[in-house]
């Protein structure tokens, strides 16, 4: 884990949100907190709408064949151009 400053620091270009064991609307209720701390709203990511909140236990947390289909997600959130679909 790295401290937010970094992360702002680091200004991603795609951002994934997936608390450990959240669903989707589990996730989405705390975004609210993660948009308090300082530099959220001045993130490009934002602006640019590479923002994602995913199911965590459904694609991530747990194994099984669904894991595929998060990595699936992911290399398309970071390389849509090798995805034209």
């Amino acid at each position: 884990m790295i401290a937010w400053e970094q992360a702002v620091e680091y200004s991603p270009e795609v951002l994934i949100i997936m608390p450990c064991g959240y669903k989707v609307s589990r996730s989405v209720a705390e975004v609210d907190q993660l948009a308090s701390n300082p530099g959220w709203y001045n993130l490009p990511v934002l602006k640019e709408g590479h923002v994602y909140v995913v199911d965590s236990p459904a694609y991530f947390s747990r194994p099984g064949p669904q894991i595929v289909n998060g990595l699936e997600f992911l290399l398309k959130s970071f390389t849509p151009s090798c995805f034209p679909d």
